[in-house]
């Protein structure tokens, strides 16, 4: 009797109960996937933005610096053409002081295209895969061509005050200038070549130019027309190609998910 009352009065072992795993529903696993995505989405779409309106930037002033010429030769001609125009538009005095005049205003254009390349070498830094790696050469690219460009003035001021040998190292920073320039543009071509869809064919467009550019070192003396009617306008058409790639990136999610991974 005792012991069956000591065990009446002894307390029932509580058997722990297994904890139930609460599911995370699908609304909320994408509501926490996409706070994760949206910090890196936002520093994308930061980037493409700054690389617009860099280029839109760029665009303006270049033609500010265009429009101080109205009588001399384009700034195009005066680098590389034939004869050395330097020298003659120094001889007149409006000509003279319209170029010097274009010369100071792309002072400020210099930094300008300088920091588009760098903006674009940026978005590349952001490439799905290996194609990242190519933003160094772009941001390497970017600042030869400044030094190469701000040299060409230094020497093009000097050749119009009267200084032929200066219209040769003008002549020959302008040719690395342009290389420069086009080889940057080139540079960003990998992050479009590895792609499945249309946009891949701006990949062979930025290639194209990149060559294009290496042709103002063959010594035809046809260099301003190699620039005038065939680099210039690939760079121009280039830029365009990667800013309207970009637009549809800002405004599709789905293509901007599908080119670019978070690094």
């Amino acid at each position: 009797m005792p012991s069956t009352v000591e065990e009446s009065l002894t307390p029932k072992e509580v058997i722990p109960k297994p904890k139930r795993r609460r599911r995370r529903s699908t609304a909320k696993a994408s509501r926490s996937s996409a706070k994760k995505r949206g910090p890196t989405d936002d520093k994308l779409a930061v980037c493409l933005i700054l690389f617009l309106a860099a280029l839109a930037f760029t665009a303006i002033l270049s033609l500010w610096v265009g429009a101080a010429v109205q009588d001399g030769p384009s700034p195009v001609t005066l680098e590389l053409g034939p004869a050395e125009p330097c020298l003659t538009a120094g001889l007149n005095a409006d000509i003279k002081a319209e170029e010097i005049e274009s010369l100071r205003r792309d002072a400020y254009f210099i930094p300008v295209y300088t920091f588009l390349l760098l903006s674009l070498g940026l978005v590349v830094f952001r490439a799905a895969g290996r194609e990242w790696r190519w933003s160094l050469a772009i941001f390497f690219l970017a600042i030869i061509a400044a030094q190469c460009d701000f040299s060409e003035n230094t020497f093009l001021d000097s050749c119009l005050d009267g200084n032929s040998s200066a219209a040769h190292l003008a002549f020959a920073w302008s040719c690395w200038k342009w290389a420069a320039l086009a080889t940057a543009l080139a540079a960003a071509g990998p992050l479009f070549l590895v792609r499945t869809d249309r946009t891949r064919q701006i990949g062979f467009v930025l290639v194209a130019t990149g060559l294009f550019g290496l042709l103002v070192f063959v010594p035809t003396g046809r260099e301003e027309l190699v620039v005038h009617y065939l680099l210039a306008p690939a760079l121009a058409l280039g830029f365009l190609l990667i800013a309207g790639s970009f637009v549809a990136d800002l405004a599709v999610p789905g293509q901007r998910s599908a080119h670019w991974k978070d690094r």
